[in-house]
Order: structure tokens, then sequence, then C-alpha cells
């Protein structure tokens, strides 16, 4: 009788953890379920994963072609720091240019040579 007791002790306990009959048969329909829900929660965590290292690789590319942008407008401001610069070279060539020419137009007395010396005072 003391196994009796025990087998309806044990039974009792599992219906108040496991519920009667009804609700572990529930449960054990839902089983199937639960786990196709894990699977896809799975699947939810995977896809997610991969978004971030898609974000992740725009990311990248979207700060390289910044970098390059940047690198391109100093690229941009050098060459025209050194157009600047030719302008204002080329504008002293022609200022020296100008000079030049301006001296070839004037007379030159020391190119004459006096072959007679200047009266010498005793």
């Amino acid at each position: 009788m003391d196994n009796n007791k025990n087998a309806s002790h044990l039974t009792q306990e599992m219906k108040k953890e496991h519920g009667g009959l009804v609700e572990a048969s529930k449960r054990a329909n839902e089983q199937p379920i639960l786990e196709i829900i894990r699977e896809e929660i799975k699947a939810v965590i995977h896809a997610k994963d991969k978004i971030n290292n898609a974000k992740d690789k725009r990311i990248h590319a979207q700060k390289t072609i910044i970098k390059a942008r940047d690198e391109e407008i100093q690229a941009m401001e050098e060459e025209k720091q050194a157009r600047d610069e030719e302008i204002q070279a080329i504008e002293r060539l022609r200022e020296l240019e100008h000079r030049l020419e301006n001296m070839r137009q004037l007379p030159n007395d020391n190119n004459t040579i006096d072959i007679e010396p200047e009266d010498e005072k005793d």
C-alpha cells in the first residue's frame, strides 16, 4: 500500500507541476511549434547579423568615398595654389621683359668710345 500511496503522491505532484493530462497534451502539441519558433528566432538573429555586416560595409565604403573626396579637394586646392604661383611668375617675367625692352630703347652712351682724351689742365 505504501507503493500506491507513493505513486498517487507522485501523480499529484506531477499534476501540480505540469497540469493534468489535458495540459500535458497541449504542451506536447505545442512542442513542435515552439521548436519552429526557436528556429525562426535563430533565422531572425542570423538575418540581423547579415544586416549589421552589410551596414558596416556600407559605412566603410562611405568613409572611403569621403576620404577620397577630401583628398580630391586638397589636390584641387594645391593645383589652384600652383596655378596662382605660375600666374605670378609669368607676371614677373612680363614685367622684366617690359623693363628690358625699355632699356634697349634708351640711348646708351657707354658704347661709344672717345678717341681723343679730354683736355688736360696743367
